[in-house]
């Protein structure tokens, strides 16, 4: 994915007054779809609106044997975010998270992105929400999908 000529700037920049902010969508089955940016106000970015909302990204270390994990904070919680992290952790499925990183005077021209990020894990209290996003493992997936019988690959045996 080919960067901004602003966010390639901005990051090269000794100081810029450009502002860099993170988009999350959180579509959940149950708990709905939820959008925040890391802003003061709501931003609109292909058609899509996000709440302004205080939260922080970190993203995943470069390490060889660790799993990618993005730790999402949330802070200064209010009843509805609260309400979708209760929702979302209790249910039995995971919550789908997209994390995409724009410029503010280009919303539409998206930075960076990451996708098919699952919330495997919530944490939260009165001041805070934390959520781990990982991307899905498959390490315990058995290779080869099929078992090679008979009656799957006949001309086999």
């Amino acid at each position: 994915m080919a960067l901004s000529q602003t966010l390639i700037r901005a990051a090269t920049a000794q100081q810029t007054g450009t502002l860099v902010l993170v988009l999350a969508t959180f579509s959940h089955p149950i708990a709905g779809v939820r959008r925040i940016v890391n802003n003061t106000e709501a931003v609109t970015s292909d058609g899509n609106e996000f709440e302004a909302y205080p939260f922080s990204v970190v993203l995943m270390a470069d390490k060889p044997d660790d799993q990618p994990v993005m730790t999402l904070r949330m802070a200064n919680v209010s009843r509805d975010v609260l309400a979708y992290a209760r929702t979302a952790a209790g249910a039995g499925t995971r919550a789908k998270v997209t994390i995409q990183i724009v410029a503010a005077d280009e919303p539409n021209i998206i930075g960076a992105q990451y996708t098919n990020l699952e919330a495997v894990e919530w944490q939260y209290n009165l001041d805070q929400i934390t959520a781990r996003l990982a991307f899905r493992s498959y390490q315990n997936e058995p290779y080869p999908a099929q078992s090679f019988t008979p009656g799957a690959f006949p001309g086999l045996f």
